[in-house]
């Protein structure tokens, strides 16, 4: 059975997509975890320039949680100009201005920059930068554009697999047409309001009817509070939620009846006149007499 979300027995998603290109990667975790998220989003198509560690990587494969197709197919480059030869077009992401005159995009506006391009066949990528300090001036220089995302200014600096995610994601959104992978199952008709207010009057009946002494739960105000909850109960709700109602009412009511005590001198009375006679008297305050001997 599959679990958390991983599921073998359906096909894998893999659309065209720009390239992941990650520059001087410098932890196998984060390549990874950066594979990880591409599957997610249906993106296949990584390529490594120089990482720190060395290639292959078995933290790499530990942190992909089962992306291991993206890692074994992920090609490796000396530099950066090697591998973005292929490119027609190449964007940069960066947490810095550079000062470099690029026009600047959001990953939204990436994905919608990008789309055009990957759907006439041209090879484009995306680049990553270090995980300590990015990309340098002359590599952002190689990029057409500049992506950059919408945080906190104070503390910009993202995980690398978090910025490929935040790319992937809006990526997939786009080619997708953000259609969510599942909905929540109809079972039968919405309920309409005449019948979803009768089961508000007959709880309110019955609420009364059960305490008529606790004002509290008496005011209008009480069962509007709850409407909005079950509202949008459909059809079978609805009914299950009158019947609901009617049967409780009916076992408090019995339960009320049946908890009632009887006066203690009727109780006293009754456990006398049911108590059975001792086979040992009282001789006392002391205990019991003793049994004669034979």
């Amino acid at each position: 059975m599959p679990g958390a979300g991983t599921d073998k027995t359906r096909n894998w998603v893999e659309a065209a997509g720009p390239v992941i290109i990650l520059v001087e990667p410098q932890l196998g975790e984060n390549i990874g975890a950066a594979a990880r998220v591409m599957a997610n989003f249906g993106l296949g198509r990584l390529r490594l320039v120089k990482p720190r560690d060395g290639w292959p990587n078995t933290q790499a494969q530990r942190s992909a949680s089962g992306a291991d197709r993206i890692l074994d197919e992920a090609a490796l480059f000396d530099d950066l100009t090697a591998a973005i030869a292929d490119c027609t077009v190449v964007l940069a992401t960066t947490a810095r201005a550079h000062d470099q005159a690029k026009p600047v995009l959001g990953p939204d506006q990436a994905a919608s920059f990008l789309a055009p391009h990957v759907a006439a066949g041209e090879n484009v990528a995306v680049l990553f930068g270090r995980e300590r300090y990015g990309l340098e001036n002359h590599e952002v220089a190689l990029a057409d554009r500049i992506v950059t995302f919408p945080v906190n200014p104070a503390f910009a600096s993202l995980n690398l697999a978090q910025a490929v995610a935040l790319i992937a994601y809006e990526w997939f959104k786009l080619a997708s047409g953000g259609v969510l992978p599942f909905t929540m199952p109809r079972k039968s008709e919405p309920a309409g309001k005449e019948q979803v207010q009768a089961f508000f009057v007959n709880l309110e009946r019955r609420i009364i009817e059960v305490h008529t002494a606790d004002a509290a739960l008496r005011p209008k105000q009480s069962f509007v509070a709850i409407d909005w909850k079950i509202g949008s109960a459909s059809h079978w709700e609805a009914v299950w939620l009158r019947s609901w109602a009617r049967s409780s009412h009916l076992v408090a009511a019995r339960a009320s009846r049946t908890a009632s005590p009887a006066p203690a001198s009727r109780r006293t009375q009754a456990t006398c006149a049911r108590a059975p006679p001792s086979r040992f008297p009282r001789t006392g305050s002391s205990g019991w007499s003793a049994r004669p001997r034979r």
